[in-house]
């Protein structure tokens, strides 16, 4: 079962909480010529693409999905969720 726009979006807001919770002051990272160095330069570009994602549905959702699946992919690889939370956070609610 394909993910509502309601559970995509819950989907961002929980990445965006969890990203506030670990920046001191979100700032946008998009230097897309330099690797990032610090963790807060990972961090930062994945806050701004969550917040940027949400203005992809209707229309661009195979684009907001790829970006989703990037951000849990950092959050996973940072050890800042585990696997189990990021698929909690993907299941429909009857699933869990």
């Amino acid at each position: 079962m394909a993910m509502t726009e309601k559970k995509i979006v819950e989907a961002l807001d929980k990445c965006i909480e969890v990203l506030k919770d670990k920046l001191q002051q979100p700032k946008e990272y998009v230097n897309k010529d330099k690797l990032p160095v610090e963790v807060s330069d990972y961090l930062d570009h994945c806050y701004f693409m969550a917040e940027k994602a949400k203005d992809f549905l209707p229309n661009r959702r195979e684009k907001l999905m790829r970006w989703l699946g990037f951000i849990q992919g950092v959050l996973w690889t940072r050890g800042i969720m585990t696997i189990e939370e990021l698929k909690n956070m993907n299941k429909p609610d009857e699933v869990k």
